[in-house]
């Protein structure tokens, strides 16, 4: 992830990124790809509300039940 953020792409999907990092190490993370705000266009699969709460636009996807 590292090596991609310093490339600064265009695209940047995230899908499920904080999941098996503590919290200190996911803030840095998500502070990282918001300063990519505004360059790129950010894509992330989430259940990690702090990740949510960050987001500019949200599209939830529910069950058809």
């Amino acid at each position: 992830l590292a090596r991609v953020l310093l490339h600064k792409p265009e695209l940047l999907i995230l899908d499920e990124f904080t999941v098996s990092i503590d919290s200190v190490n996911a803030a840095a993370i998500l502070n990282a790809v918001a300063d990519l705000k505004g360059d790129t266009t950010i894509v992330v699969l989430t259940h990690d509300e702090r990740v949510i709460a960050s987001a500019d636009k949200v599209h939830a996807l529910g069950s058809s039940q």
